[in-house]
């Protein structure tokens, strides 16, 4: 307790979950500071945005359609995202790196695809506004960011030839998830998924694109989030572009549904305890 508490006053954390398991039992769970400034406790059943936590339970997700035999891990990936609808969509002229042709799902999972960690949008990174360069009048969606990704990286070696960490990886598995499933990726994580390491639709979630604290979008047991950093994101509301640095990268910053695979699910602490315990 001691430990958290002198690390949270050290980093400016104004809540968090704690979980810690050992082999199959959850050996300790407990929540400390506030899930919402100035008084709303954080409790064990709050949920928060889980970073690249996300693409542990991405596979998992990607694992039971395996097991379902309704999923091929060595299977190339567009033709099975042409099913979902999703195909390359190259700009200015540029054409798709035909080695993606030959990216697999087992590819995707260990990160040997080799697709640049930077290949996949989030708003604030500079040159990457996917909505504003295939001249989409919505924020860009998780099929939007795969088809504008395939059609336009180059690869930084050939799939399956080395290991490089991407985010655009696990976003592109989603889509996948998608695709074999018949379902949007997060009716599956939690309807079909996560039950099966016996966890609840509020315990693992996607979560959704939020302008405010306020914002009905919020998960109803989802913390609210405030940014310690020096950074301020740019905003992915094209009309707020010139002002959008004054938010901070979980509002306005930040969109979530499209990165969901690779890092757009909020979790609780403990909600990762019990799978790791579940899989032991």
């Amino acid at each position: 307790d001691r430990a958290v508490t002198d690390a949270m006053r050290h980093y400016g954390i104004v809540g968090c979950g704690i979980c810690v398991v050992r082999r199959e039992s959850i050996v300790y769970a407990k929540s400390f500071g506030c899930a919402e400034l100035p008084t709303t406790p954080f409790l064990v059943t709050i949920a928060t945005r889980c970073g690249s936590l996300a693409k542990p339970v991405t596979a998992l997700a990607a694992l039971i359609l395996a097991d379902q035999g309704k999923l091929d891990l060595d299977a190339e990936v567009l033709p099975i995202l042409k099913e979902l609808g999703v195909t390359p969509r190259p700009v200015d002229g540029s054409r798709m790196d035909e080695r993606i042709s030959r990216i697999k799902i087992r590819h995707l999972m260990d990160h040997t695809s080799g697709l640049p960690n930077a290949t996949t949008y989030t708003a604030w990174r500079p040159g990457l506004n996917v909505a504003a360069r295939q001249n989409l009048e919505h924020v860009a969606t998780g099929a939007d960011v795969v088809a504008d990704a395939l059609g336009n990286a180059r690869l930084d070696s050939d799939p399956g030839a080395k290991y490089q960490y991407a985010n655009a990886n696990f976003v592109i598995l989603a889509r996948v998830i998608e695709a074999r499933s018949n379902m949007p990726f997060n009716k599956f994580l939690t309807e079909v998924a996560m039950p099966r390491f016996g966890l609840a639709p509020d315990e693992v979630y996607v979560s959704q694109n939020q302008l405010a604290p306020d914002c009905p979008q919020r998960g109803k047991n989802e913390a609210a989030y405030y940014q310690t950093s020096k950074d301020r994101f740019v905003s992915f509301v094209p009309a707020e572009q010139a002002q959008g640095k004054i938010y901070g990268e979980a509002y306005r910053g930040y969109t979530t549904e499209a990165s969901d695979g690779g890092g757009g699910i909020a979790c609780t602490a403990s909600a990762l305890g019990k799978i790791v315990a579940n899989l032991h």
